[in-house]
């Protein structure tokens, strides 16, 4: 169920979230699912017995496709590896599943043609003309899908996308040339949601911390680390107008509700607040900040400031129904 904040932002629109989900084996995000009838979720997958099972279950409104998204409509040869989570278009390095145990799962055990083609021609095949976020899990062909989704693209305002900083397959693009490109079409990173690190195995997972600087209050944090190579890890990009580094960017409001519902999900409140300012609506922010900022640490008593805060939100979601409700008036007369 979506938090508070979320479920205010989500009376707020006028469409629905549209969401495409590429390489969805085990199922759609929850940070995506939570959002209920609010997003159409159309998920991808090649594995035709995995989109069966997934289509089958009672929960959920995702619409699972068994086909593979490529550069091209030609279809593909999938490598299929003794974990099935590591199934590629691509051939696993031999040097990592011989060399490290994290990979052994990558061992090839044979392969299969699957049906592929470009998410622009399957928007626009069934009339898909926006989209709103992508999440891309595609073990290694990642930057192949996105050069073929070049129009779906402009409308995207959030991407998910696993990236790989030492090869998992052979020849495959690396985190630098999935970043150039996405720079290239108007994106910028955000941040980095997972890191992930694999050794031999011949110590145990106590290796150097790593640090971690907020430069808002010159905040430091070490994070305990097991020891081994970065080789991979989930990024997050969004289009480049949205961060507070371009203050003056002015965004449509819908599309600046939308990114604020799918960034505030996952928890970066901040960036969603910037993402209301630029839209112009102020009462909508203040709700938002209302609902979102930590109680200050000032030398108010903390039940005052729980009910001072609860009060705030109160009026603000008044002024938020009343000025709906106007709205609908005005579309009925």
């Amino acid at each position: 169920m979506p938090s508070p904040a979320i479920s205010a932002l989500l009376n707020s629109l006028s469409s629905q979230l549209t969401l495409i989900d590429v390489g969805a084996r085990g199922g759609v995000s929850p940070d995506w699912d939570d959002l209920g009838d609010e997003a159409r979720l159309i998920c991808f997958e090649a594995d035709a017995e995995e989109c069966e099972r997934l289509n089958a279950q009672p929960q959920g409104g995702a619409n699972y496709i068994p086909c593979a998204l490529a550069g091209h409509d030609q279809g593909v040869e999938i490598q299929l590896t003794a974990n099935p989570n590591s199934c590629s278009i691509l051939s696993p390095s031999r040097a990592l599943y011989e060399n490290l145990p994290a990979f052994k799962g990558m061992r090839p055990i044979g392969t299969i043609r699957c049906p592929s083609m470009t998410l622009d021609r399957y928007c626009a095949d069934h009339a898909i003309g926006d989209v709103d976020a992508l999440k891309l899990d595609t073990q290694g062909s990642e930057l192949d899908v996105l050069k073929g989704c070049a129009q779906i693209l402009k409308s995207v305002s959030l991407i998910d996308i696993e990236v790989e900083f030492n090869e998992l397959y052979e020849g495959q693009p690396l985190f630098g040339d999935v970043d150039r490109f996405l720079r290239n079409h108007g994106f910028v990173l955000w941040r980095f949601n997972h890191l992930a690190f694999c050794s031999n195995g011949l110590l145990e997972d106590s290796g150097a911390p790593v640090l971690l600087h907020s430069v808002d209050g010159d905040t430091y944090q070490s994070v305990p680390q097991a020891n081994g190579q970065l080789f991979w890890g989930d990024a997050q990009y969004v289009r480049s107008e949205f961060v507070p580094t371009q203050p003056d960017a002015r965004l449509d409001r819908e599309k600046a509700l939308k990114g604020a519902i799918l960034v505030g999900q996952q928890g970066h409140w901040d960036l969603a607040l910037e993402m209301l300012r630029k839209s112009g609506d102020a009462e909508l922010h203040s709700l938002l900040a209302a609902m979102v900022k930590p109680l200050s640490a000032a030398a108010t008593p903390y039940p005052q400031q729980l009910a001072e805060a609860h009060a705030e939100v109160e009026r603000l979601r008044g002024i938020l129904a009343k000025r709906r409700w106007f709205g609908w008036l005005g579309k009925s007369c």
